[in-house]
């Protein structure tokens, strides 16, 4: 009964034969699939029932899950998981058992969201923020891409800090991953629609993520880029293809690379730059806005720089103390002001 509902979600035949026979057990999980699409027609009491019933989220799990519970934060969906990220705070790290306990349980079929950030804080303080900085390691999970080959529905996976040497899915639509995690994995992904990479090093910025067939692709986003990123991207079939472009950066230069290689982007329409660790003046950060109209103008473009710089304090104008706000539907036939007056029409 649970793989005919993985293998079509849309029936929902599929999903009342199975929560009769789950109610017929006295099974929670059977209420929640009856419960699922009064909520969603906007049914309070349902909702509120449901919230009741999710609160013990230990009934809803597999046995050998449940042993890895604390590693994980959950949601569900008509009591099947729908998304599964790593706690951050749990004493035990994430490794492959922790992994294929979760894609093993029979109802993680229909997860859509994955997320694994695997990082240690560093003693090295960021020097704009004054903050400890994150550091991703290459932790061993397994065969993650066989894993992963479980979770049929699949559709975001956010992936940092891992040793990965294959992301293999078929209908993958949305990916956050890095250079460290995908240094050398076998990549493919012909459902991507949306990437989001960052670069962990100059050296092996890409990796081999543009040398891969990614027919779908159409939308990138680059945290904290090199300048030598975009040449390789231009260069690649994913530029003529992209519609949506971001990219965060410490160098102008980069910028002004972006814009010689505007020809490679033939049917962008968004772009979004962002700067930090750089503190320039508005006109120079106009001056940039402008060079890249000229040079993508069919595109909707978004630039700020300096995101680290607090923002200016708002200007809030002095109140003349002596004049005196009257609210005069609150006026006694003597003139006088009654102080209750406002606050008992309001009731």
């Amino acid at each position: 009964m649970v793989a005919a509902i993985v293998a079509d979600p849309g029936d929902e035949a599929a999903w009342m034969v199975y929560a009769d026979w789950l109610l017929e057990r006295n099974h929670p999980r059977g209420e929640l699939i009856q419960l699922g699409p009064l909520a969603a027609s906007g049914d309070r009491a349902a909702a509120w029932r449901i919230r009741a019933l999710e609160a013990d989220e230990d009934v809803f799990l597999s046995p050998r899950l449940l042993e890895r519970a604390a590693q994980w934060r959950f949601a569900f969906e008509r009591g099947f998981l729908r998304l599964a990220e790593f706690h951050h705070h749990a004493r035990q790290s994430v490794d492959a058992e922790a992994i294929g306990a979760l894609c093993a349980d029979a109802h993680a079929g229909l997860l859509a969201t994955l997320v694994l950030q695997i990082f240690e804080y560093t003693r090295n303080y960021d020097p704009v923020t004054g903050t400890d900085l994150p550091q991703y390691l290459r932790t061993d999970v397994g065969d993650l891409g066989a894993e992963l080959g479980r979770l049929r529905r699949l559709d975001r996976l956010v992936v940092h800090g891992v040793a990965c040497d294959a992301l293999v899915h078929r209908n993958l639509r949305q990916l956050k991953t890095d250079s460290l995690t995908c240094r050398g994995a076998r990549i493919d992904l012909p459902a991507l629609e949306v990437l989001e990479w960052a670069a962990r090093s100059e050296q092996d910025a890409w990796g081999a993520v543009l040398d891969v067939p990614l027919p779908r692709l159409r939308s990138v986003s680059i945290g904290r880029g090199y300048e030598s990123m975009i040449a390789p991207l231009a260069a690649s079939p994913i530029a003529g293809r992209l519609q949506r472009f971001a990219i965060v950066t410490d160098d102008v230069t980069t910028i002004e690379t972006l814009a010689r290689h505007s020809g490679a982007f033939a049917n962008l329409s968004e772009l979004d730059v962002r700067g930090i660790h750089e503190d320039l003046e508005q006109i120079e950060v106009d001056r940039l806005r402008q060079g890249l109209e000229r040079v993508f103008p069919r595109c909707s473009i978004g630039i700020r720089w300096s995101d680290l710089l607090p923002d200016p304090p708002e200007v809030v104008p002095a109140r003349d103390l002596d004049a005196v706000e009257v609210d005069e539907q609150s006026r006694r036939p003597d003139g006088t002001i009654d102080a209750m007056a406002k606050f008992n029409r309001g009731r």
